[in-house]
């Protein structure tokens, strides 16, 4: 698809550059500013009785904030010297509908809680095709540099409350 075509190019170009790269692929990336997933489904929830979740797209859920600690230990550590590409995404798999379940199950007590209903990717009209399945294995990130991130569903939470202490939801 025209998402992993674009992403394989990024990666050639900057082999082509440093052949030394330390190349990180995640996925599902959400945080407490900005425009993704799990701040939709807040906004959505304030707005609508009723959510359209497509239910056959899987991913690994990942916290920005956990990205970015774990990109600062993988660059303190002597194994980045080497380079090599990684996956590096919260710990297990979910879809878009489990996903958007947990976020509204650990929503604030002020956030309504609408309806779920699951669609497929057909009925959810997008200007390219996403892939069905972009889980990834982070066990060389393990295996290399002693690191893996915490499962989704307990980062999420984490995440959620953050957004509570900040008064944003």
């Amino acid at each position: 698809n025209v998402y992993g075509r674009s992403k394989l190019a990024g990666e050639q170009a900057i082999r082509a550059v440093g052949p030394r790269a330390l190349i990180l692929r995640t996925s599902w990336v959400y945080a407490t500013r900005g425009r993704n997933f799990v701040l939709s489904m807040l906004r959505l929830a304030r707005q609508r009785e009723e959510i359209h979740v497509v239910d056959d797209q899987f991913g690994s859920p990942t916290w920005s904030a956990v990205l970015a600690v774990i990109t600062a230990q993988m660059l303190a550590h002597p194994a980045s010297h080497d380079g090599g590409i990684y996956h590096v995404a919260g710990g297990g798999r979910a879809s878009r509908i489990e996903l958007a379940r947990c976020v509204l199950q650990n929503r604030p007590p002020h956030v309504p809680m609408p309806a779920l209903i699951a669609i497929p990717s057909s009925e959810y009209p997008l200007p390219a095709r996403r892939p069905e399945d972009t889980s990834l294995d982070c066990t060389v990130l393990q295996r290399d540099f002693g690191l893996c991130l915490p499962p989704w569903q307990r980062a999420l939470e984490r995440c959620l409350e953050t957004l509570a202490e900040m008064g944003t939801v």
